[in-house]
């Protein structure tokens, strides 16, 4: 059981780098020169516009929710200015009753979606249900499709319940250590030290506080702990239950794309960290002397709740976008992903909007460490499959904080075709719901690490042509191309080295100051 609970223990800590708490909280925005961490080189970028104004940039946020009482962010949300806070009518005509930071397409009048299940089960469960109803031909695509399904559907769930039951054992009893050495000292939060200095006769207690330091020797962290845990019975109670359907919360029918009008206007939800961590890489206050400073300079953060914990459903994604389109957005992320898209046409025609609109589009590649150019994280680029590039569209996977052969974050997807450029996405450290703050790793937090880079362009060029921006941030990236680096893996063995080059289509990472150079000199 020791052995079990030093290999969670490395398991929950692995995709976080240990560096000294000042470089955790803004190794993103560091320079590999100067600081020696393949940073976005922020403060060398503001030298190059000191003295110039930097004008409003709208960036849409399609996430689970923003706190919009956060002390380091609501200064900063984009306000309609067109409708009368909370009067219970639709001043502008939107059809969006107060919509007043942005709008909650997955709320009804009684509540909201938290939780979702996976894309998967609910193209599974329609399927099934078709079968049992006797609409399903077996020689027709349908049941190959159903078959298909259901393989994907089995393996997927049955591999769920098999690591949920082994983590929920080690879980209860690192827990139950925890409490037995929390009892012996009085308190939760307690030292390495503490632990060691514990003596006693009582076995149970003896092993308990043994276990414990060799665990805090090995660096776990309760809060991750707690947060696997939670992910992984989540899978198991939500993602993959076939009887869990919380769209009736909403009313509308989520594969009719003319039923426009639903959702609420509760921007924040009961689960807004994710939305709010991206949202404070990107945005947060700077210079207040609170928590962190965001990327851009002058921003206005506009919020749409579209994500749930689990997948999120396209029509919510389209809706989300053509918002954000029709009420100014310069640029949107969508730190989020999944690998099907049953209406995914309909997703498509929205960025192609947006498109149209010359709308800055950025999209996190995904946690999965799969090669996405052999199979599709949705939402994708609308062209891809006629080989003509989406100019506005920007597909970031994630760098970790070193210039060596763990550059590439072991969990991001890459794709030398789909993946267009890296970013700084291990322990980033950004705003929490309540005011407060803690590190987080994902392609969710590089592409908020783009959206920010890409606003402080416009704050200092917004009439630069917004079709040329995408190139400009390809082109200014640091090359990294031939640096040999560990092809992402999360299983386990040591993965092969591959050129960075192979990873992307650039072959870069970000930097912000190259970047404001380059726009400098041709403008």
């Amino acid at each position: 059981m020791k052995l079990k609970l030093l290999a969670l223990s490395f398991v929950v800590i692995s995709a976080n780098i240990v560096l000294c708490q000042e470089e955790i909280n803004r190794w993103h925005l560091l320079d590999v020169n100067e600081d020696k961490k393949p940073g976005v080189s922020h403060a060398q970028a503001l030298e190059i516009v000191e003295g110039k104004k930097a004008q409003s940039v709208i960036v849409a946020v399609i996430d689970g929710g923003i706190d919009t009482n956060h002390i380091d962010l609501r200064a900063n949300l984009w306000v309609n200015e067109d409708e009368i806070r909370n009067n219970g009518i639709d001043d502008d005509g939107n059809g969006y009753i107060d919509d007043i930071y942005g709008w909650n397409f997955i709320g009804g009048d009684d509540g909201n979606v938290e939780m979702e299940t996976m894309e998967l089960t609910r193209m599974y469960r329609k399927l099934k249900f078709m079968k049992w109803e006797g609409k399903l031909q077996k020689d027709s695509e349908q049941w190959s499709e159903y078959e298909s399904l259901k393989k994907e559907y089995n393996e997927g769930f049955d591999a769920a319940k098999v690591e949920y039951a082994e983590i929920d054992q080690i879980y209860k009893v690192v827990m139950e250590y925890h409490a037995a050495v929390s009892e012996q000292l009085g308190k939760e939060d307690y030292s390495l030290n503490e632990v060691k200095n514990i003596k006693s006769a009582d076995e149970k207690l003896s092993e308990a506080a043994e276990v414990m330091t060799l665990l805090l020797k090995d660096g776990l962290d309760f809060g991750l702990l707690e947060e696997y845990h939670e992910s992984l019975e989540n899978e198991v109670k939500f993602y993959y239950n076939l009887e869990f359907n919380p769209r009736d919360i909403v009313g509308d029918d989520p594969d009719n794309f003319l039923d426009t009008i639903y959702g609420n206007n509760d921007v924040m939800g009961k689960r807004s960290d994710h939305g709010t961590h991206v949202s404070g890489i990107i945005g947060a206050v700077r210079d207040n002397n609170e928590g962190i400073d965001g990327i851009a300079m002058n921003v206005q953060l506009m919020t749409l709740r579209a994500v749930p914990d689990g997948d999120e459903r396209d029509k919510d994604v389209a809706l989300a976008i053509r918002y954000a389109v029709n009420n100014g957005a310069d640029i949107i992320n969508m730190s989020f992903g999944k690998y099907f898209s049953p209406n995914s046409i309909e997703v498509q025609e929205a960025i192609a909007y947006a498109e149209k609109h010359e709308v800055i589009m950025v999209h996190a590649a995904g946690n999965e460490a799969k090669n996405i150019d052999e199979e599709l994280h949705f939402p994708t680029q609308p062209f891809q499959a006629s080989n003509q590039e989406n100019k506005y569209w920007i597909e970031v996977g994630a760098s970790a904080p070193y210039k060596n052969k763990y550059m590439v974050a072991e969990f991001s997807n890459y794709g030398k075709n789909t993946v267009d450029i890296y970013a700084p996405g291990v322990d980033i450290y950004s705003c929490k719901p309540g005011s407060k703050y803690e590190s987080s790793s994902g392609t969710s937090m590089a592409a908020p690490v783009v959206s920010g880079v890409v606003a402080l362009l416009l704050n200092y060029y917004p009439e630069i042509d917004r079709s040329r921006i995408k190139d400009l941030v390809l082109n200014s990236g640091i090359d990294y191309s031939k640096q040999k680096v560990f092809l992402p893996n999360e299983e386990n063995g040591k993965p092969p080295k591959v050129r960075m080059g192979e990873l992307s289509n650039s072959g870069k990472i970000i930097n912000a100051a190259e970047l404001l150079r380059m726009a400098n000199e041709t403008m």
